[in-house]
């Protein structure tokens, strides 16, 4: 489950609405959440968010946190809805595990629409830093080898961590045993599936998922995987 598990709509009479799913933005990325068809024109979505600072939850998103707070500054809907009211105060500190609802009261268009609707929980900008990736290079038996397409462009809270996984055989072989995972300042290795030792012992294919945490400075550069073989 991601940072917002469900949202709910209660519903009313009317339906010349039809939101087919919704955008939630969030942390330089978005989650997308089924749609619904709101009866009335002014109708409520109930959003929880989940500041968890599991690791082992990070499996296919960048939208956790690690030992942090979050602050929500503020909560918009994107045109042609109108949001009306949000039932708990902003700004908001969201201590690391800590479960918050939201419940949003949106004033849907006055004509017909069917499409996605687009909420945005804005951060402080003060805790967001950007973090340019221009290439990922593996570094292991004396060369190194650049992962093509592999620059990735993020504004993302300091120290947040976020997943990265690579296929090994870019740089190693089959049969190879790797004893150690470094990254190159100003980077740092929270966790990796697996965790070292490990021995390549697919002939087909070896993937690591490295879960990264960014600086607390904004970044642009690479990003080095030194692996330590034995």
């Amino acid at each position: 489950m991601g940072i917002f598990d469900r949202l709910r709509g209660k519903r009313g009479g009317g339906g010349q609405t039809n939101v087919t799913n919704v955008n939630i933005m969030w942390g330089g990325g978005f989650h997308t959440l089924p749609g619904m068809r709101p009866e009335q024109r002014t109708f409520e979505l109930s959003i929880p968010f989940d500041n968890s600072s599991a690791i082992e939850n990070l499996s296919t998103n960048t939208f956790k946190f690690s030992d942090t707070t979050v602050k929500i500054k503020d909560i918009t809907v994107d045109k042609p809805f109108e949001l009306v009211t949000v039932d708990t105060k902003l700004p908001l500190a969201v201590k690391t595990n800590e479960k918050v609802g939201f419940r949003l009261t949106v004033k849907a268009p006055d004509t017909n629409y069917s499409g996605p609707m687009t909420v945005r929980f804005l951060q402080d900008d003060a805790d967001i830093i950007k973090v340019e990736i221009n290439k990922v290079i593996l570094v292991a038996k004396g060369r190194r080898v650049e992962i093509e397409n592999s620059g990735v462009i993020m504004s993302v809270k300091k120290n947040h961590i976020f997943k990265n996984s690579i296929q090994l055989y870019k740089a190693l072989s089959y049969g190879d045993e790797v004893t150690g995972v470094a990254l190159n300042a100003p980077f740092r290795l929270a966790s990796s599936r697996p965790s070292p030792p490990f021995r390549l012992d697919d002939p087909n294919s070896f993937i690591a998922d490295l879960f990264i945490q960014a600086p607390e400075i904004s970044y642009a550069g690479p990003l080095e995987i030194i692996l330590n073989i034995s």
